[in-house]
């Protein structure tokens, strides 16, 4: 039973469809888009934490090795960031957390913010107990230290996690306990600015979706993709409006295939004041864009290959950094760092 619930790097038992990968690559009038490589992880990961913020770039833990093994050992303890402006130095260790897959990381005024995510009990080669987790912790940057932070209503992981002014919200995911699992459906928000006030619930979002993009965009949290509680993946978009406390439909990310926008990610860039833009990429190998008003995704072109339970993350001068992740054609976790210039 626990194979079939296996957490964030497997949707179902099948290996992906090679005919779907065809099809993207053989789609002329999609430009391949400029990209550069910088640093590598230290090692291949998906299914972690990545923030950046003030130049630097964050990873959080994930799991490593095997695309089937879960185990403590496949918890990745790293913590560790890497200078934008001058990557020759490479990776920086910093103390770690608790070793977590499932986890969003986020980054607000020179701190870190870690919610939730999957533990593995097990070691390798015993039965797989897997369980998420209801601690949250904040990292300050510039002391280099973690403090905790009120733990989650609900143990909580495979959701995301995104930042408005200065609150806090996270959406989606699944409740795992050793073979039980209970899919989420409430969404919440913390204070960040009075955070001993703890999590309080939002509008409750019309979907159970894990595995999901959760990013913030003019205002709003944008809740892309994943996998519902039937265990269909999905290209669903739903949009929570802040103001008014309520949900309502956005248009569907157009990924190609059976995966859909099972364990995309999606980044907001910009501000008010300079211009914003919604990015979202699923397992298609498409950078997809949304457009002002809001109607519609176009394309922004063709990333090097489809992946999934990566991050994509701002980038120095209005580039975008996709960061790791699971190879949809190989299925093996992957280390690249990629710089991405968008129009």
């Amino acid at each position: 039973m626990a194979t079939l619930l296996l957490l964030s790097i497997l949707v179902v038992n099948q290996a992906p469809n090679p005919k779907t990968e065809q099809a993207v690559d053989a789609r002329p009038e999609v430009p391949v888009i400029a990209t550069k490589e910088i640093t590598p992880l230290a090692e291949p990961t998906s299914s972690f934490g990545g923030a950046v913020d003030a130049g630097w770039l964050y990873i959080y833990s994930g799991h490593v090795g095997g695309e089937h093994e879960h185990s403590s050992e496949n918890l990745s303890p790293r913590f560790q960031k890497l200078n934008l402006a001058d990557t020759s130095k490479g990776w920086h260790d910093l103390p770690g957390g608790t070793p977590l897959q499932g986890v969003p990381l986020v980054a607000n005024l020179g701190k870190l913010y870690r919610v939730g995510g999957l533990s593995a009990r097990n070691k390798s080669g015993e039965a797989e107990d897997l369980h998420s987790v209801a601690s949250a912790q904040v990292f300050d940057v510039a002391r280099g230290e973690w403090s905790d932070l009120p733990d989650l209503p609900v143990a909580r992981s495979s959701h995301d996690a995104a930042i408005v002014g200065n609150k806090l919200y996270i959406v989606g995911g699944w409740t795992l306990a050793g073979e039980d699992k209970s899919w989420i459906d409430s969404a919440l928000v913390l204070d960040l600015s009075q955070p001993t006030t703890g999590w309080r619930e939002i509008a409750k979002p019309p979907f159970q979706r894990r595995a999901l993009a959760v990013a913030s965009h003019q205002g709003k949290i944008y809740a892309i993709g994943g996998m519902d509680s039937q265990n269909k993946t999905s290209q669903q978009v739903d949009i929570y409006d802040i103001a008014k406390d309520q949900w309502s439909a956005g248009p569907p990310l157009p990924t190609e295939g059976r995966m859909k926008a099972f364990g995309a990610s999606a980044w907001g860039t910009g501000s008010p004041n300079n211009g914003e833009a919604l990015f979202a990429c699923g397992t298609d190998g498409l950078l997809f864009k949304l457009t002002e008003d809001g109607s519609e995704w176009v394309s922004a072109g063709k990333l090097d290959q489809g992946r999934f339970f990566h991050r994509l993350l701002p980038g120095p001068d209005r580039t975008l950094l996709i960061v790791g992740g699971a190879s949809i054609k190989s299925g093996k976790h992957l280390a690249s760092v990629t710089v991405v210039t968008v129009p």
